[in-house]
């Protein structure tokens, strides 16, 4: 069952990103992934890729730009991020 809101590990994965704590993010988001379905799945997916790519694991940032995408795609952000990603 789906519920609303970000559940406790994606409220602390985004703080964690934004004090730009990437492996933490990184770490929260990953458990937020692995737990059961919520509203946010797209939302958790983008969010984690960020934090791969501002460590230049832009490999892992594309899967979840894509997973992102895949999740909702009328995804604006997600097909923004996934087309920003550096390929070499």
């Amino acid at each position: 069952m789906i519920t609303g809101g970000p559940t406790p590990d994606e409220a602390a994965a985004s703080a964690a990103l934004e004090k730009g704590d990437d492996d933490e993010a990184i770490r929260l988001f990953t458990k937020a992934i692995s737990g059961p379905p919520t509203p946010q799945l797209y939302f958790d997916y983008v969010s984690r890729g960020i934090a791969y790519a501002k460590k230049g694991q832009n490999d892992l940032a594309l899967a979840d730009f894509d997973a992102a995408v895949k999740a909702k795609p009328d995804d604006a952000d997600a097909r923004f991020r996934r087309g920003s990603i550096d390929r070499k």
